[in-house]
């Protein structure tokens, strides 16, 4: 046999190797299709939620009482104090974490965290329970802390003391309070806010506020209604609000007057306050709905020159 016929002849086996390494492959690959094709479907039969394609499936031996889920979401391999990329770092990439659901003896795993959530609603929908993860829990306490702030204004002393520790609470209550007189609000951002707390508007017409949540005995003076209409020099609203949990120097309401800038006392906002929100029900008792994430509030944990890959 001459050089190349023996070359040839001894890899002969090594590319027989490699079409059965191939083949082994793509049977293994067969199977692990089909099993997940099969355990969406025993889901879907079983929970009345469709399972995308996304999600890998896995059964176990040990069953859960009671499902739960967490949520991994995205990050950059090396970034900013604000989670946005650092672009001083040569091949940074984002890192997917994987986002499970525990239910009985399944456990389902995602790379998509918006996927994921949607999914767990659906089975929820479908009547199966599953508890509250993290961020679920932080909203229905939050929402037990507004409404009891909500039960308990019914005086100017309920309303301080409601604030004292988190006073920055204060100006989405007011924002919250004016959305129920038909206004949309939007409240500014604590550090650069342009010199007022909120941005109103109703049937087209454009309104700043400024907010104060003081003790009764510390009155608003007229510094701070210069201020906002200092601000509104920029801003260029048709209408202005003070708002706060005390009263107004004569200075105040003197320049108030001139300026076209609508005050609102402690007993007016406590008044307001009874109009919108009354009697309402005990303060631990809302909707369950309510604690649902909505779309922008899982965004919103997504580093923002990320979040276009999402939308």
């Amino acid at each position: 046999m001459t050089g190349n016929k023996i070359i040839a002849f001894l890899r002969m086996p090594l590319i027989l190797l490699a079409i059965v390494v191939v083949i082994v492959i793509l049977v293994l690959a067969l199977i692990f299709w089909i099993r997940q094709v099969s355990l969406r479907s025993e889901m879907q039969e079983k929970y009345g939620a469709k399972v995308p394609s996304a999600f890998h499936v896995k059964k176990i031996r040990q069953r859960v009482l009671t499902g739960f889920f967490f949520l991994k979401f995205p990050v950059w391999l090396y970034a900013k104090k604000d989670g946005t990329q650092d672009l001083r770092h040569k091949g940074n990439s984002i890192v997917f974490g994987k986002s499970e659901i525990h239910i009985d003896d399944y456990i389902l795993t995602c790379k998509d965290v918006i996927l994921t959530y949607y999914l767990v609603l659906d089975i929820r929908g479908a009547g199966t329970s599953i508890g509250y993860n993290e961020l679920e829990k932080r909203k229905r306490q939050d929402l037990s802390q507004k409404l009891y702030r909500r039960q308990t204004a019914t005086s100017v002393l309920n309303i301080v003391d409601n604030f004292s520790s988190h006073p920055t609470d204060f100006e989405p209550f007011c924002a919250d309070l004016f959305r129920n007189f038909g206004f949309s609000a939007e409240v500014t951002p604590p550090t650069r806010d342009g010199g007022f707390d909120i941005r109103l508007c109703k049937d087209g017409v454009k309104y700043i506020a400024e907010c104060k949540c003081y003790d009764v005995r510390h009155h608003v003076g007229r510094t701070i209604l210069q201020k906002l209409k200092g601000a509104n020099a920029v801003e260029q609203a048709q209408g202005m609000f003070v708002i706060t949990t005390s009263k107004f120097t004569r200075d105040a309401i003197a320049f108030a007057e001139q300026s076209g800038i609508q005050l609102i006392d402690g007993d007016r906002l406590v008044h307001m306050c009874h109009q919108v929100w009354g009697s309402n029900l005990p303060a631990s008792i809302f909707p369950e709905a309510a604690v649902t994430l909505t779309k922008q509030e899982l965004l919103s944990k997504i580093p923002e020159d990320m979040r276009m890959r999402f939308i």
